[in-house]
């Protein structure tokens, strides 16, 4: 149901759960921050803007969208959202937070792989104009996981 991936898809967030290695632009073990049976939390390999630090939280099952997710595996990306935001806040000093999950093509979604983005939030941090997308290296992703796991708390 509202597929748009070839039945071969090298889904690289697999890849990541799974705890392969893989390129810049795959989630690597040093960025996960939480992890249950159901999900994980890392750092994400893209940074946008002035909000460095954002984390994805990806169910641990492959399920390329909202349509298709499991109840159980979404309230538990709920969450775990929830308690990184929570974790932003005391760790980040956020002002606040953001939560941005994207569906098909159209509605921006670019991995399909479900995942919820958790953004940390700051005055005039000019989120809301779309500000540019960049690729973290693993080793500085990994500073930012360090600080933020220790208040993760599940």
């Amino acid at each position: 149901m509202y597929s748009h991936v070839a039945d071969n898809y090298d889904c690289l967030l697999c890849r990541g759960v799974r705890g392969e290695a893989g390129p810049p632009e795959s989630v690597h073990d040093s960025d996960i921050v939480a992890r249950t049976d159901l999900v994980v939390a890392a750092v994400c390999p893209y940074f946008l803007g002035k909000n460095p630090g954002h984390v994805i939280v990806v169910p641990t099952e492959h399920f390329e969208n909202l349509y298709v997710m499991p109840s159980p595996y979404l309230h538990a990306c709920v969450d775990t959202a929830r308690s990184v935001a929570l974790a932003m806040k005391r760790t980040y000093a956020a002002a606040g937070i953001t939560l941005r999950q994207n569906n098909e093509p159209a509605g921006g979604q670019t991995a399909f792989h479900f995942h919820l983005h958790v953004y940390p939030r700051y005055p005039d941090d000019g989120f809301d104009h779309n500000p540019a997308e960049y690729l973290v290296e693993p080793a500085e992703r990994a500073r930012w996981a360090e600080r933020l796991r220790p208040a993760v708390v599940l």
